[in-house]
């Protein structure tokens, strides 16, 4: 599973499609938003005909992506993620945690474990230990695991509780997937077409003012993107700041990290899809990364990048 204090660019960038030709059609204006989402840098540009209506779509998007984190965020001590993982219980859950875990319960299922949105215990263990530059011993990784287990979570309409004191969960392995397909939606049904979305997983739709494929940097080089959602996992040590350094991608199955220095890139219909998938990939071992990619197609995810060191 993916750490949760990976940096992150985000950005949103949307276009209004035009329907009809000539002179009666208004120039697109450019508008330009810049501010911090999900714990990062974001910006949303937007080309508009309607210069009250673009600064409208601009305000919905940034009040959507704050609820949203509201609900999925670690770093707020007040959001519904927060306080599950505090009280071990949370009655009446916000509807898109219940389909986001539910979701996360899909992909354990298929991963056989892989992903788990439970290893938050053995982030805190790492996280504490870097902290002090060294790193956990086998007794400490063994006593956190037996808080690790998706199976351990009851989740309801009416609640979600962990089975176990002492259980944590991470939705940083497919929440921002999500984040990116809700505003993605919101902005194609406000009439905006040409979109490219980018909170830490990019998703594509239409095409930018070239009428070309949407490009992309990621850690695998430029990617092109076209109707669709991108995702890279790297089995590599993050660019932090802790002394003993920390890992991009922890096993829930072993509590360890993966160092194997594989980068995972797949394309999916949809953000939660492709973030999901790359993160599944990158925390399983190579012979059963290959086996899940096969399991993976039929939902529609394709592998572009199953790098090995």
């Amino acid at each position: 599973m993916l750490t949760a204090t990976r940096r992150r660019m985000l950005q949103i960038t949307a276009g209004l499609t035009a329907l009809g030709a000539g002179p009666a059609v208004p120039e697109a204006r450019h508008f330009r938003w810049t501010g911090s989402a999900l714990g990062a840098v974001a910006s949303l540009d937007l080309r508009h005909t309607d210069r009250r209506r673009a600064l409208r779509l601009v305000e919905l998007m940034v009040a959507e992506i704050a609820r949203l984190e509201a609900i999925f965020s670690l770093q707020r001590a007040d959001s519904a993620l927060s306080r599950l993982n505090l009280n071990g219980r949370i009655a009446g859950p916000p509807f898109e945690l219940v389909v986001v875990l539910e979701a996360a319960n899909t992909f354990s299922r298929l991963s056989e474990g892989a992903f788990d949105v439970t290893v938050q215990p053995l982030w805190r263990l790492h996280a504490d230990a870097a902290m002090r530059g060294s790193v956990p011993d086998h007794r400490a990784v063994e006593r956190v695991l037996g808080r690790v287990g998706w199976q351990r979570i009851d989740i309801e309409r009416r609640s979600i509780a962990f089975q176990r004191e002492g259980m944590a969960a991470t939705l940083n392995g497919i929440a921002q997937g999500y984040i990116t397909d809700r505003v993605t939606d919101l902005l194609r049904d406000s009439g905006v077409d040409d979109v490219l979305v980018d909170l830490g997983e990019p998703r594509a739709s239409g095409s930018p003012p070239t009428g070309h494929p949407w490009r992309v940097r990621t850690a695998i080089g430029q990617v092109l993107l076209a109707d669709e959602a991108l995702a890279v996992s790297c089995a590599q040590s993050a660019d932090c700041c802790l002394r003993g350094g920390s890992p991009n991608v922890i096993s829930p199955l072993s509590g360890l990290p993966v160092l194997d220095g594989r980068c995972v890139a797949v394309r999916a219909r949809s953000a939660m899809l492709a973030d999901a998938a790359s993160t599944a990939l990158a925390a399983s071992s190579p012979p059963d990364a290959d086996a899940l990619s096969s399991r993976l197609a039929s939902l529609g995810v394709n592998v572009v990048a199953p790098s090995r060191p």
